[in-house]
């Protein structure tokens, strides 16, 4: 039991939702609940694949299946770590062995990302969020460039999740496609594409 006093509630899921689906019914507690604090002043929103996720950031060489839940922290991932050391909010939309064309799921990130959870109900689509990202942060292709990807399909897909995303949030929310953490991440094929959309002057960067 904790002493007396006044305490913060954090509520931290670790896991993605293909390896365990959650849902939070209530929290119990003896005392005075206030208001919930204010958002921190930044918010980021990260796409991507197990990168992103922290597949298997918990298991080692003996581990013998690292896709699965026990294996897997996403708050040890760089995405909640990023957000953590530059005091933001963060939405994180991952799902391990996706890609933007060619993956290891069945399904590729233009079907994942406009879905308001996919795991539950893949065709029920994204609520749009009143709250506006100041950043968003891509980092998707090594999937992409393990199972073979094409060029062109690939390429067309890039542009496709850009778009989707600035339909969501205002074509003025800037947008840094992250890559090269893992291998190649066909990255030749996507920084083409990045400045035809018009690069930094249009608020898209590469990191």
């Amino acid at each position: 039991l904790a002493e007396a006093g006044e305490y913060s509630i954090r509520v931290l899921k670790q896991t993605e939702p293909q390896w365990s689906l959650a849902k939070l019914y209530y929290i119990s507690l003896c005392g005075t609940l206030y208001d919930a604090p204010s958002n921190d002043k930044y918010y980021i929103e990260f796409i991507g694949d197990s990168i992103t996720c922290g597949y298997g950031n918990l298991g080692d060489s003996s581990s013998k299946d690292p896709g699965t839940a026990p294996w897997e922290d996403g708050t040890r991932a760089y995405a909640f770590l990023t957000a953590e050391a530059l005091g933001a909010d963060a939405n994180i939309v991952g799902c391990s062995g996706i890609g933007i064309d060619k993956a290891w799921t069945s399904f590729n990130e233009a079907a994942f990302y406009p879905a308001n959870s996919y795991f539950r109900d893949k065709n029920k689509p994204l609520v749009n969020n009143s709250r506006v990202p100041d950043l968003v942060v891509i980092n998707l292709g090594t999937n992409d460039a393990l199972r073979g990807s094409g060029k062109t399909k690939f390429s067309r897909g890039v542009r496709d999740l850009i778009t989707t995303v600035r339909e969501f949030y205002g074509k003025d929310v800037p947008i840094v496609w992250a890559h090269g953490m893992m291998r190649n991440t066909c990255f030749d094929w996507t920084l083409p594409v990045l400045e035809q959309l018009g690069g930094e002057a249009a608020g898209i960067y590469h990191c």
